[in-house]
């Protein structure tokens, strides 16, 4: 899987769990730029993407992340 398959179906479950498919998100977003993004969406959004990716993420790796190139980063060193 190639890094921007990676980026495209976590930007779609980001939209997924906020609900809006207009939703403009790139690497360099984050929690803070995310009105409706508090921590049950952060676990949400990463439980999503272990069941997507077939991944787990150990409870450092939950609280270090901090924008999405972070996130897919981490995925693609996940399913290397």
């Amino acid at each position: 899987m190639t890094r921007n398959e990676i980026k495209q179906k976590v930007i779609e479950i980001c939209r997924d769990i906020f609900d809006d498919a207009d939703l403009v998100i790139t690497e360099e977003t984050g929690a803070s730029d995310i009105d409706k993004w508090d921590s049950l969406a952060q676990l949400n959004i990463l439980g999503d993407i272990e069941d997507e990716f077939n991944v787990h993420f150990s409870l450092d790796e939950t609280m270090s992340l901090k924008t999405i190139g972070e996130l897919i980063i981490t995925i693609e060193n996940k399913i290397i």
